[in-house]
């Protein structure tokens, strides 16, 4: 499964039209690249978006991932990527021993 270009996909749509593809081929396609993309048991939310899973996603994070957060994006990022998981779940925020922040102590 590799991307589609715009040119490809109009291809497709003229197959599909055509009858030398079925008529789900498009659909097929996207759904196919999506799993490529976000993994074979990804999963959706009710819009069809899908949900960010695995080490640093919402309700996974580590404390390297905080550590990554602080050296690549700074210290403005990193504060408040911690203010949110204290007010998210803080529990997990002090699992982790990450600092209490003014607003929330």
């Amino acid at each position: 499964m590799v991307t589609k270009t715009t040119e490809e996909l109009d291809l497709m749509r003229a197959e599909i039209a055509a009858g030398k593809l079925p008529p789900d081929a498009l659909e097929r396609h996207f759904e196919a690249e999506a799993r490529n993309v976000f993994g074979h048991d990804a999963k959706q939310d009710r819009k069809g978006n899908f949900i960010e899973q695995g080490i640093g996603a919402p309700g996974h994070e580590t404390a390297n991932h905080f550590v990554s957060i602080l050296r690549y994006e700074g210290k403005e990022a990193y504060d408040k990527a911690v203010a949110e998981l204290w007010k998210r779940n803080p529990k997990h925020a002090e699992a982790l021993r990450l600092p209490k922040p003014r607003a929330v102590a």
